[in-house]
């Protein structure tokens, strides 16, 4: 199987923290940013799907290669509530496979031209999945997972007025991600800046189907992890509690 029928699923955190603006203007923001960016960058012919997750999941886009109806889509993308990291790549899995099959393309304990894009900034707190569990539902179906930690161990909430105000902490999970990442053969990134979260989708997009010869996605997305990793120069955050 070649790149041709080629899925990509951008999964993207939307819990509350994501409006902390330690990454500038906010974190979300920054993401919305950055995967326009990718969507800029990855060959035409790729389908392309889009599900946030906060407390639940949402498919915002089913796989196209409709780029100005996935450039919309992000439009819609806000901050919630909690984190539920495990549920969102069960859905990501369910849609990769459902739009590969439309192509005739079935998992078969090998590597599919399917991948997933997952951006969090913080710890699982909802959700009946837990993280690892959709990672291996991702590893069975053949589909790699590259994942970027968004934040910094300074990220801050503030709620409140006067005498009110308060402020939670809100550092990302980079250990969570990485073990998502090693699980399904992806590549995992911190980014602790809209620069640098930009440098990692940027990277990533520019360099599936760059090369001549027939190949997975799966390998170009190896190949662009591996560049991006030198690129981006982000620093690992250490793990903190969240936002309910």
């Amino acid at each position: 199987m070649t790149g041709e029928d080629a899925t990509v699923v951008l999964l993207v955190d939307v819990s509350g923290s994501m409006r902390a603006n330690d990454v500038e203007p906010t974190r979300l923001d920054a993401a919305v940013a950055a995967m326009k960016t990718f969507l800029s960058k990855i060959p035409s012919r790729y389908q392309v799907g889009l599900v946030d997750f906060s407390s639940s999941t949402e498919v915002l886009m089913p796989p196209t290669t409709d780029r100005n109806a996935i450039n919309e889509a992000l439009a819609y993308l806000l901050p919630e509530t909690g984190t539920a990291i495990g549920d969102g790549l069960d859905t990501a899995v369910k849609l990769a496979k459902a739009s590969l099959a439309q192509s005739g393309v079935q998992p078969n304990g090998k590597q599919i031209p399917a991948a997933i894009v997952l951006l969090s900034d913080g710890a699982q707190n909802r959700g009946s999945i837990q993280p690892l569990a959709g990672a291996r539902e991702a590893k069975k179906a053949g589909i790699r997972v590259y994942t970027v930690a968004l934040g910094t161990q300074h990220g801050v909430v503030t709620f409140g007025f006067g005498q009110y105000l308060n402020s939670i902490p809100v550092p990302p999970d980079p250990t969570t991600m990485t073990q998502i990442a090693r699980l399904t053969g992806g590549k995992t990134f911190t980014a602790a800046s809209a620069s640098q979260v930009s440098d990692v989708y940027k990277t990533l997009g520019s360099q599936i189907g760059r090369r001549k010869e027939r190949r997975s996605i799966g390998a170009w997305f190896a190949g662009g992890a591996a560049l991006a990793l030198l690129g981006a120069g982000a620093a690992g955050i250490a793990l903190g509690p969240r936002l309910p």
